[in-house]
């Protein structure tokens, strides 16, 4: 068995495949786990995403491709099992059937490689009662690695979401602070964290805003990620005309250029950036072209409207996986979702 001393189990892991066709394999080893046993044709071995999308990476002009999947027999199989044992991700003997004990190692490489995130606006005015509001912390919390919050100003919301656990931690700045941050322990590391005001609010029309940020080491792959976490004033560009409409643009888009001098502060730094809020426009590039928006521009969020996005700087680090919406909250917001790959 191949082994190096300190880098993270998934460059044990590609180390270990000889040739760029075989590192691809365990670069792509969040394949989707098909419950169907199927016998693959002859070819070079594709495993195809584990997001429940059906897309497969071609093969070389001529050669035809496969994936991978619970049935699957031969030397790739092989391959990707001395892989996934190497990078401690499989125990016992290495074979080279593909069968559920190395589906299991697979599901266990996928979730080192990458995170999950999510943004979710709580409804405080007024406030939810507390089996609402413990509802839906911990369906936020669901599946999640790195979460953004929203209006949560209230002691009982900040409360509600330190109750998740000791697994968790959080960037909870305080001066009213709306958008605080969570994130897995087990998954990150904490190098900094900050608040910047974006501008003053107003008596009777906004409170103060700002972008809370925190700097975190994905521990499994050693990548630094920061992700910025905000909500904007309402109001400014909604169809019913607002009080004191035009200091609310004003005020949007000093927030919006606020935020896009920070993103390009930690991006020429070599950072990966990861954004979310709730932006109060409606199917909105906030951010122009220099994002991937995750969960989409139209995906509705407060009803018809979307409000609230996911977005990240695409580099050479990272890869959006799938994005989309999570429904059946209390408040009168959906949470936008996305999950990445993160190639160390």
């Amino acid at each position: 068995m191949l082994r190096a001393p300190g880098p993270p189990k998934t460059r044990v892991m590609t180390q270990v495949l000889k040739t760029p066709a075989d590192q691809s394999v365990a670069r792509k080893a969040a394949a989707a786990v098909r419950a169907t046993p199927k016998r693959p044709a002859a070819g070079r071995a594709v495993a195809a995403p584990g997001d429940g999308f059906s897309s497969t990476q071609p093969a070389p002009t001529g050669e035809p491709s496969l994936r991978l999947a619970v049935g699957s027999r031969g030397m790739k199989v092989g391959q990707l099992e001395a892989a996934l044992k190497a990078g401690g991700f499989l125990s016992g003997k290495v074979g080279a059937v593909f069968d559920p004990r190395t589906a299991a190692a697979v599901r266990r490489f996928e979730r080192g490689q990458g995170f999950t995130t999510v943004n979710l606006n709580i409804k405080n005015n007024p406030p939810l009662p507390h089996e609402q509001l413990m509802h839906d912390v911990r369906k936020a919390a669901r599946g999640a690695d790195l979460i953004g919050w929203n209006e949560i100003s209230v002691p009982s919301y900040r409360k509600a979401i330190r109750a998740l656990g000791p697994r968790w931690a959080h960037y909870m700045p305080g001066g009213g602070n709306q958008t605080p941050i969570s994130w897995k322990k087990s998954e990150w590391k904490l190098l900094a964290s900050g608040r910047k005001p974006t501008h003053p609010g107003m008596p009777g029309v906004s409170p103060s805003r700002n972008i809370t940020w925190v700097k975190l080491k994905h521990r499994q792959t050693g990548e630094t990620v920061v992700r910025m976490n905000t909500h904007l004033v309402a109001g400014a560009w909604s169809a019913k005309p607002q009080s004191h409409r035009a200091w609310r643009q004003e005020m949007w888009k000093r927030h919006i250029a606020e935020l896009k001098e920070l993103v390009k502060h930690f991006s020429d730094r070599g950072a990966t950036v990861v954004v979310g809020g709730d932006f109060n426009r409606n199917h909105y590039p906030v951010l122009g072209d220099r994002v991937v928006y995750g969960n989409g521009l139209k995906a509705g969020t407060h009803g018809g409207a979307t409000l609230d996005y996911i977005m990240h700087v695409p580099g050479a680090s990272i890869r959006k996986v799938k994005g989309g919406v999570r429904r059946g909250f209390a408040s009168d917001h959906d949470a936008p979702v996305v999950r990445y790959q993160l190639k160390g």
